[in-house]
């Protein structure tokens, strides 16, 4: 009997645990050139010609959950105006019905703005074509776009805990800004130029990039890893007690280390360039005429690459 009244109060329990989850549609009028994501929110993203939107949440989380679309601006968010004073206040909910799930499929958009907790994942079929794209990102925000992003100017500003993963980008110009603790994964980066900024205690990781500008700077505690590159140019500087770790093939190189950091282009292919390494840095390179200047505890280690015949 006593078995049988615990597993009677281990039900209740998790019945009573349990929130019910309600969809609500919403109607989605005008031309989207944004979406901005904020709190506990998952968004749901596929690039369509179609203009739906449901949102599924317990009704609890709904009676707080804010969607405005202005000027082009789609803002999906929790209401500010439930403060933490109130009986609706979001810290009031239990956790288990905080989260909200939007699904959404619209048209790609120029510019995507995630923070606080904010989840976004953007699938195909369709290829994500804009002609210029915008992310800003911070808080502990995430990213995943599995489809292919074609566009003009790529610009990806991340800060504070930002998780980024893309698949391919094919993109006239393109810039990361990356700071704080943030992680940002690009599997296949196809562009004119390339302008990649990493600091903090930061990571980016390409897998493949293709580009014949490409202009590299690590700083802090960060690091960045390229592999299967190939270019023209390649212009790389890191500091403080950054990693910089590349692999491939260019023309010209130009490496500037500093302080306690270090650039590993052992199994970059080049055919000249310039290597200076002060304070405590030490740079590994593969060229075949480099020139080299470096103070007395810094380290320049070249392998002259050589063409087989």
């Amino acid at each position: 009997m006593k078995k049988i009244l615990s597993l009677l109060c281990c039900s209740l329990v998790c019945l009573c645990g349990m929130a019910q989850v309600v969809t609500k549609p919403y109607e989605i009028k005008g031309k989207i050139n944004k979406i901005d994501v904020k709190g506990a929110v998952e968004v749901r993203f596929t690039v369509s010609d179609d203009r739906t939107m449901t949102a599924q949440a317990s009704a609890r989380a709904l009676d707080r959950f804010k969607v405005n679309l202005r000027g082009g601006k789609l803002s999906i968010a929790y209401d500010h105006a439930y403060n933490d004073r109130s009986k609706f206040s979001f810290k009031k909910l239990r956790k288990n019905e905080r989260k909200v799930v939007v699904n959404i499929a619209v048209p790609a958009v120029e510019n995507i703005d995630l923070g606080g907790l904010s989840k976004v994942k953007i699938t195909g079929p369709n290829v994500y074509r804009v002609s210029k794209m915008l992310v800003n990102m911070n808080g502990c925000s995430e990213l995943d776009i599995e489809t292919s992003v074609e566009t003009g100017n790529f610009t990806c500003n991340a800060s504070g805990n930002a998780d980024i993963d893309m698949k391919y980008v094919h993109c006239s110009k393109n810039s990361f800004n990356c700071s704080g603790n943030c992680d940002v994964d690009v599997k296949h980066l196809l562009a004119e130029s390339v302008n990649a900024e990493v600091s903090g205690n930061a990571d980016l990781d390409i897998k493949s990039l293709h580009s014949p500008k490409i202009n590299i700077s690590c700083s802090g505690n960060s690091g960045m890893d390229i592999d299967n590159l190939e270019s023209v140019s390649v212009v790389a500087d890191a500091s403080g007690n950054a990693s910089l770790d590349l692999s491939g093939a260019t023309q010209s190189v130009k490496f500037e280390a500093s302080g306690n950091s270090s650039i590993d282009a052992a199994h970059l292919q080049a055919s000249h360039g310039t290597a200076n390494a002060w304070g405590i840095s030490t740079i590994k390179s593969c060229v075949t005429s480099l020139s080299t200047n470096s103070s007395n505890m810094a380290k320049v280690k070249n392998k002259p690459f050589t063409v087989k015949q």
